[in-house]
């Protein structure tokens, strides 16, 4: 069961995915919100003096939006619609933003000898909508808080809401291009069609007038709480679409049953590959930070 005061780290989780399998994969692996992989396992080594002095630069103007006078805040950078490295430079072209550290993880992909465990996680198509589809910023300066939600909930605006509805269309176009482009790398490298492939969301989005974009209550739960879920098996030739109510917490019984990996781990979800599989009647919303 999740823990609320559990940070999302390797020390707070050591049974996790990467740990799973570090003994026996040559890992590579991008967590952009997390520190589940021990230091030693991945191939990808962050430079944590920049992640230092970016949480440094983050702390002091989360403190100055919490201590100093309104007036003296009025020319500080924004801190609600991004997790971190607030007020960094927004370019006209995407050069340095999520979808560059997106091509730049897919870029450093390469066969290697045995098995393989490449993961990425980006923070797209998430907020802050940013992008077009060819991945072009077109946010400036007070543009950006056009019809965003202060606290996740949204004003009673339809047109801001709609608008901002079309501007999730266009990050969410944006980043299906980036995966066409993962995709191709991995056919590229012929690591395609031995691979088990998973692509997967954490949570969806609802985008209903003076409702949260978030926040699930009983009026308006099936945007956040569906999400997309595409799996492909290795040698598989055949598209097909399961609508079992599949949960996020049925993926790691999945993997352990699919790699056949004898655990005493308990998990909270079942295998969907199992034939009688059966999703659990409650669902279960946990939200950290």
């Amino acid at each position: 069961q999740p823990r609320p005061k559990a940070l999302p780290s390797f020390r707070d989780h050591p049974l996790n995915l990467f740990t799973l399998l570090a003994k026996g994969y040559r890992c590579q692996i991008s967590e952009s919100r997390t520190n589940l992989c021990p230091p030693d396992v991945s191939s990808i080594k962050e430079a944590w003096t920049a992640h230092i002095w970016s949480l440094a630069h983050d702390e002091l103007l989360m403190i100055a939006h919490g201590t100093l006078p309104a007036q003296w805040k009025k020319g500080l950078p924004d801190i609600r619609f991004d997790f971190s490295d607030f007020g960094t430079t927004r370019m006209k072209v995407d050069t340095k933003g999520k979808g560059e550290q997106f091509r730049e993880f897919v870029s450093s992909i390469t066969p290697q000898p045995g098995p393989q465990l490449i993961f990425l996680h980006t923070v797209l198509p998430h907020v802050p909508w940013r992008y077009l589809p060819d991945g072009k910023h077109y946010i400036d300066g007070q543009a950006e808080m056009l019809g965003m939600p202060v606290y996740e909930l949204w004003n009673d605006s339809v047109y801001l809401v709609e608008q901002n509805f079309q501007r999730h269309l266009f990050q969410a176009t944006f980043t299906d291009r980036l995966l066409g482009e993962f995709l191709d790398k991995l056919e590229k490298e012929d690591l395609f069609e031995d691979s088990l492939l998973i692509v997967v969301a954490d949570h969806g989005a609802s985008f209903v007038p003076s409702k949260s974009r978030r926040f699930v209550d009983k009026d308006d739960y099936f945007p956040i709480l569906s999400v997309p879920l595409f799996i492909k098996l290795p040698q598989q030739k055949e598209a097909r679409v399961d609508d079992r109510p599949v949960q996020l917490t049925d993926l790691m019984p999945t993997l352990v049953d699919f790699l056949d990996i004898e655990l005493g781990w308990s998990f909270d979800g079942n295998s969907i590959l199992s034939p009688d599989y059966q999703p659990r009647s409650r669902k279960v919303v946990s939200y950290f930070g």
